[in-house]
């Protein structure tokens, strides 16, 4: 595993950073600008943490309009687009601008028309780890032109450290959930959680399976979700500004990923992606861990 030395520019390389911080670590790969690996002391809980873009998640039938003018993108799933197409920003090499012991940023340049979309666009993204056990994602983005953009993280949790995700409790700050449709489409509408299974806002065992958009509480920077592992003794806090977190898990791992509503570009009952032309977009999520057992509990 390789570490570049900062502020080095327009590396191309299949190297890893690793960052270092307390009791985590993470090892981050230039391709998808990826966290493949997240430990906790010597517990791996995350992997497959990779950066979609131009729009993570889904948009309707591969097209939106933007000032009165029609867009058409890259389908790559049953006449939709999914986390930005089939040349995403997760299937391509970044170039890493700069890496420390604890932090490190990476940059996507997407030029005007990539996937469809409109504008070129430079997207950084700085991950950080501090001494209070917090994994921090920046993203910034700027537009030469009017486009629409969503960000998130796509890491895949298991806080147990084991091969099935059992064992892990849930709590989600969200009293109203994103209606789908067909395709895992939105409607637009926004159903309350209250007496369904999408009603996580006590802490309660997780219980599988999901792909549904959860409409968070707030705004600012607040707690979007909770999450522990009851083997571990480890609890991750998830803070973020987004407006929605997608909750989507395997049989062995769990999604909690802050951004904006699927298909928004459409649906002009959910909060605006445009980001115009020579505006600077930002968002952050914070990823807060402590762990309530002793080692030798464990």
């Amino acid at each position: 595993m390789g570490l570049f030395s900062r502020n080095k520019e327009n590396i191309t390389t299949n190297e890893y950073i690793t960052l270092q911080n307390g009791r985590l670590k993470a090892v981050i790969s230039p391709f998808g600008a990826t966290i493949s690996q997240l430990w906790y002391g010597d517990l791996w809980i995350a992997s497959k943490g990779f950066t979609p873009g131009r729009f993570a998640n889904r948009i309707s039938g591969a097209r939106f309009e933007l000032d009165g003018k029609e867009y058409l993108l890259t389908a790559n799933e049953n006449g939709n687009i999914l986390h930005g197409g089939p040349g995403g920003f997760a299937r391509r090499h970044w170039t890493v601008v700069m890496t420390g012991k604890t932090a490190a940023r990476l940059r996507m340049v997407s030029e005007d028309g990539d996937q469809g979309f409109p504008g070129k666009l430079i997207l950084n993204v700085t991950f950080t780890l501090t001494n209070t056990d917090k994994l921090v994602i920046d993203y910034e983005a700027e537009s030469f032109a009017d486009t629409v953009v969503n960000f998130t993280n796509h890491m895949f949790f298991n806080l147990n450290g084991k091969s099935d995700a059992d064992g892990h409790l849930l709590q989600i700050n969200a009293d109203r959930i994103a209606e789908m449709g067909p395709g895992l489409i939105p409607t637009g509408r926004l159903l309350p959680v209250e007496g369904t299974r999408f009603d996580y806002r006590e802490m309660r065992d997780f219980e599988p399976s999901y792909d549904d958009c959860f409409a968070i509480n707030g705004s600012g920077i607040r707690t979007a979700a909770k999450l522990y592992g009851s083997y571990s003794g480890i609890e991750m806090e998830v803070r973020s500004d987004q407006p929605a977190m997608q909750l989507y898990n395997t049989q062995t791992e769990i999604c909690l990923e802050t951004q904006h509503f699927p298909d928004s570009p459409n649906r002009p009952e959910f909060p605006s992606t445009v980001l115009k032309a020579g505006d600077i977009f930002r968002t952050r999520t914070e990823y807060c861990f402590s762990c309530s057992l002793q080692k030798d509990q464990k």
